[in-house]
């Protein structure tokens, strides 16, 4: 018998040398010698231990745990090679410059075209003159604008009817409330020339004055301004530049000539004669032999001296018993 001298475990079998449990060397147990050693003898290997374990159980992991999911390592490669470093490129100039010049080029241009149109323009409004060579216009061509003369800006003349230099005869022409009122005799027309003096005459000149109908009625043929106005065998010729201001409000031009007038524009309809008691600007423009009518600073139309008068005085033109009254008559040269 032997037995282990670390867990004392005993054994029968006297083959064993060693603990089947921790391997510790067997020590022999009573007084019996160990046998002889006999090499052919059969050994009985001792009954294999079971070895076997059941396998841990561990709790079940709960059913609302999650787990992540694996996560792959993200890879970035390493820089294969450094980069050698360069040196700044030096930017050039020369962009900038040419740049420049082409500004400054387009610049220079752009102020030379602007003085040429200046200077165009400047040109055009001081050498334009106005020529026509019309007996008539149709109504609605009569678009011209005009606030100062065009034969001159010099003022020779302003009458603004204070002082008695017409005639006055206290019933048919007359100074009333600081202007001048006129008015014929039914079915007829009268004509009455300004003072006979060199600031009244006409030619090369610009005449201006206001008139009104003082009642509102118009006159049967009109009233307006009479230019290079003279007396012959007791009558008055001129060029009656002539408005009516009824229903149709129209324009004409005669030229008296004492027994026979002769019309030289017909009666022309336009927007630019008020009717009424509304005041009208008359305006007439001679120059050389050509004569052009303005009514509230719009031109209407042109005639030519073609009866040779040359010069004259202005004077005024009413038809008609219904009154009209003239104001503030400028002359210019």
């Amino acid at each position: 018998m032997k037995r282990c001298p670390t867990c004392s475990r005993t054994y029968t079998d006297d083959a064993l040398s060693f603990c089947l449990d921790d391997g510790a060397p067997l020590l022999s147990v009573g007084g019996d010698a160990p046998p002889s050693f006999d090499p052919n003898a059969t050994l009985a290997y001792p009954t294999p231990r079971d070895t076997s374990q059941q396998p841990q159980s561990y709790p079940p992991p709960p059913s609302n745990q999650s787990f992540p999911p694996p996560q792959t390592p993200g890879w970035s490669p390493g820089p294969t090679s450094a980069p050698y470093p360069q040196a700044a490129r030096k930017k050039s100039a020369l962009p900038w410059i040419l740049g420049g010049a082409a500004v400054l080029l387009v610049l220079g241009i752009g102020f030379v075209v602007l003085i040429a149109i200046l200077a165009a323009i400047g040109a055009n409004s001081n050498s334009k003159t106005r020529t026509t060579n019309t007996s008539s216009r149709p109504s609605g061509s009569n678009t011209r604008t005009s606030t100062t003369p065009s034969t001159g800006t010099t003022l020779v003349v302003r009458d603004d009817f204070s002082s008695e230099k017409w005639p006055s005869d206290n019933d048919e022409n007359k100074y009333e409330d600081g202007q001048y009122h006129m008015h014929a005799d039914t079915g007829n027309f009268i004509v009455l020339l300004g003072p006979d003096q060199s600031d009244y005459y006409t030619k090369g000149r610009t005449m201006r004055v206001t008139a009104r109908s003082v009642d509102g009625t118009a006159s049967s043929y009109g009233y307006g301004l009479v230019v290079h106005g003279s007396m012959k065998s007791g009558h008055a010729v001129g060029y009656a530049f002539l408005i009516y201001t009824g229903s149709d409000p129209s324009y004409a031009v005669f030229n008296l000539t004492g027994d026979q007038n002769k019309t030289l524009v017909k009666w022309t309809s336009s927007s630019v004669i008020r009717s009424g008691t509304n005041t009208n600007q008359l305006e007439v423009r001679v120059k050389g032999d050509q004569i052009s009518y303005y009514v509230n600073g719009q031109y209407v139309t042109s005639i030519t001296d073609s009866a040779g008068y040359e010069d004259g005085r202005v004077g005024f033109f009413t038809s008609n018993e219904n009154p009209v009254a003239f104001d503030d008559l400028e002359i210019y040269k």
